[in-house]
C-alpha cells in the first residue's frame, strides 16, 4: 500500500485532517454541538464506539465528522455506517465510494475507533438509550466507586453538575501491557480543563461536564458503566430511572 499524505490541523478539543486526491474532511471532536457541513456525516461516538449516525445521543462524548466531496454520494456513506451500527459486517463494494469507506475506516483504525467501525464489527445488543427527566432536575446522585465519592446532578439535558467536594480517584487505570488506557487519557483531560476546581483529590467548586460518561472519565476513569453508579436517596440507579 502506498503512503497517505494527509493535511493535519490539531487542537485539543479537535484533530482535522484533509485527505489526499480532494475526498474531502475528517474531523474527529470532543464538542458533541459541531455541525456537519451540507454533504457531511456525523457519527456520534462514546468511549470509542459508534452510538449514532446523524443523530447525537445525550451520552455521547466525541463525534467524528465525515465531509466528502460533492463528488462522493454522502447518504450511502451514512448508510454503510448506520448498517455496522445495526450489526452488518458487508464490506463496502458501491465503486463510487468504497474507496472512500476504506481509507476512512483505516484512518479510524489507527485512531483505535477499531471493531466498531470496521467491516467485520460483530453484532452487539442493542445499547440502552437513557431520556433526560426534568423532574429529576433536583435529585441528588451519588457516586461511591473505586476511591472516589461526589454528589451528582443531572441539571440539564447535556449538563451533569457533580457538587463541590468530591473526591477523585488518583491511580490511573492501566491496560494489561501497561499502558495508558484511553479512559484514563480522557478523564485526565478532563480534570487539566477544571483544574481550577482542584486540589489534590478534591473539588473545591462545582463542576459541569456533559454526560454520564464524563462523569465516570472525571472521577474514576470511567471503568464501568456510570448509569449504575449513579444512585439517589431511595437506591435507584439513574440508570433504572431513565432508561428507555
Amino acid at each position: 500500500m502506498k503512503p497517505i499524505k494527509l493535511s493535519v490541523e490539531f487542537t485539543p478539543a479537535t484533530f482535522k485532517m484533509t485527505l489526499p486526491d480532494d475526498q474531502g474532511q475528517v474531523i474527529i471532536t470532543d464538542d458533541t454541538e459541531t455541525l456537519a457541513p451540507p454533504n457531511g456525516v456525523t457519527l456520534a461516538t462514546q468511549a470509542m464506539a459508534l452510538v449514532g449516525v446523524d443523530t447525537v445521543p445525550i451520552d455521547a462524548d466525541g463525534l467524528i465528522i465525515l465531509s466528502p466531496t460533492w463528488q462522493i454520494d454522502s447518504a450511502k456513506v451514512a448508510r454503510y455506517f448506520q448498517n455496522l451500527l445495526d450489526g452488518s459486517s458487508k464490506a463496502p463494494t458501491d465503486p463510487a465510494v468504497a474507496p472512500y469507506l476504506n481509507l476512512v475506516q483505516g484512518l479510524l483504525v489507527r485512531f483505535n475507533f477499531h471493531e466498531n467501525v470496521g467491516p467485520t464489527a460483530p453484532k452487539k445488543p442493542a445499547k440502552a438509550r437513557h431520556r433526560f427527566d426534568k423532574t429529576l432536575r433536583e435529585r441528588p446522585f451519588h457516586v461511591k466507586h473505586a476511591g472516589s465519592e461526589a454528589t451528582v446532578y443531572w441539571t440539564a439535558p447535556k449538563v451533569m453538575t457533580i457538587k463541590q467536594g468530591a473526591k477523585l480517584k488518583l491511580d490511573p487505570v492501566m491496560n494489561k501491557d501497561g499502558s495508558e488506557r484511553y479512559g484514563t487519557k480522557y478523564g485526565d483531560k478532563l480534570r487539566t480543563d477544571h483544574a481550577e476546581a482542584i486540589k489534590g483529590s478534591v473539588t473545591t467548586a462545582d463542576v459541569e461536564l456533559r454526560s454520564v460518561n464524563e462523569v465516570g472519565l472525571f472521577l474514576y476513569y470511567g471503568d464501568t458503566n456510570g448509569w449504575l453508579e449513579l444512585i439517589d436517596d431511595q437506591g435507584q440507579t439513574l440508570d433504572a430511572l431513565t432508561k428507555v
